[in-house]
């Protein structure tokens, strides 16, 4: 299965840092919810697929 990463780095913003520093305190692991989306995505395409569907409907 394939692997998810974010990534941010910013110079010179530090209060733009803080802001995030203090979200991430916040939210803590968001790898279950992360985890949770990508299921959703993968059987919602697996659905179509097998319908012959667009992605569009």
């Amino acid at each position: 299965m394939a692997g998810t990463n974010i990534k941010i780095e910013l110079k010179g913003a530090q209060p733009l840092q803080a802001a995030l520093a203090k979200l991430l305190q916040r939210t803590g692991d968001l790898s279950p919810a992360l985890r949770d989306i990508g299921e959703f995505l993968h059987l919602a395409h697996d659905e179509r697929f097998e319908k012959q569907q667009s992605p569009d409907g």
